[in-house]
């Protein structure tokens, strides 16, 4: 009995660790000649002008929003997973805050943001398990998540600039599978500007 308790607590830790670090690939490894980066667009829908008044989107705020957002879902967070989980509860889902990044969209004082997050069965892990993309943008009745998984899994966002040119997803393009970079990217955000609200 107590092999078996030993070897549960083993199993734990590696799980722990896994979670906490997950695969980061190296983008310093030599690359073919073939290596390019991606110049290309991605279009945010569901953009229009806010009058929105309270407070600016900081990372609690962007942490809580998801949170809440998911919850109406029946989705857990990382904050509230039950400690018991019953063999029978195969959709449970649990979400979990990664990064922000912060970006203008509608053109008004209050900061947008780009935001990963994991969502996966409670402590889950997995060797090409990469984090899902949304937008959170500022409305009249407060902030809301828009655009969720606008760009595909595989593309690794490492930061986002605002310019009077645009705004741009820099990043590139990984095949987890052969922990192989393919491209860099260089993403121009196309905002849809739009007067209707029920985009």
């Amino acid at each position: 009995m107590k092999s078996l308790s030993k070897s549960i607590l083993v199993i734990i830790f590696f799980a722990i660790i896994a979670y906490d670090n997950p695969v980061i690939p190296n983008t310093n490894d030599e690359i073919s000649n073939k290596e390019s980066t991606l110049d290309t667009t991605v279009l945010v829908k569901g953009v229009f002008p806010s009058k929105y008044r309270g407070p600016n989107l900081s990372l609690k705020l962007a942490k809580k929003i998801l949170y809440e957002y998911f919850n109406k879902k029946g989705i857990y967070n990382s904050d509230n997973i039950p400690s018991i989980i019953e063999d029978s509860d195969t959709s449970a889902l649990s979400v979990d805050f990664d990064t922000i990044y912060k970006v203008n969209l509608n053109g008004n004082k209050f900061e947008d943001a780009i935001i990963t997050y994991w969502l996966a069965l409670p402590y889950s892990s997995g060797h090409c398990l990469q984090p899902l993309r949304a937008v959170i943008i500022d409305t009249d009745n407060g902030y809301t998540i828009t655009n969720e998984e606008f760009i595909p899994d595989r593309y690794i966002i490492d930061s986002v600039k605002n310019s009077s040119s645009g705004n741009y997803i820099y990043g590139y393009d990984y095949e987890c599978a052969n922990d192989k970079v393919l491209r860099k990217l260089r993403i121009k955000i196309i905002k849809l500007y739009s007067i209707n609200k029920s985009l």
